[in-house]
């Protein structure tokens, strides 16, 4: 499970995430339901979710942060290299956060 240590981030970056996790795995509505909610509500809490559906959000963020930096997916608009950058490095921590969570038992 998620060790609780929270990622705080301009809303915009976590809209452009949930959108990307809806583009790159658009089969996972209940997924994209939970993301859905946590941008109105202004948090995603993973430990609250359903083991499963935490592992599979995880995994799908892990994904889109890799798709997003080597370009496969387009992340933040592409004339603002401004924002790319700072979405960029939103996920990398991002990234960084979700690696060092505990193993799933």
């Amino acid at each position: 499970m998620p060790d609780g240590r929270d990622w705080f981030k301009a809303n915009w970056v976590f809209r452009q995430l949930a959108h990307d996790a809806s583009l790159r795995f658009p089969d996972e509505a209940e997924m994209i339901e939970h993301l859905g909610v946590a941008q109105a509500i202004g948090s995603l809490n993973l430990r609250d979710m359903p083991t499963e559906l935490c592992e599979r959000t995880i995994e799908a963020m892990v994904e889109v942060i890799k798709t997003t930096e080597v370009g496969e997916l387009p992340g933040w608009r592409s004339g603002d290299q401004d924002g790319r950058e700072m979405y960029l490095t939103a996920l990398s921590e991002l990234a960084a956060l979700l690696a060092d969570q505990p193993a799933q038992t």
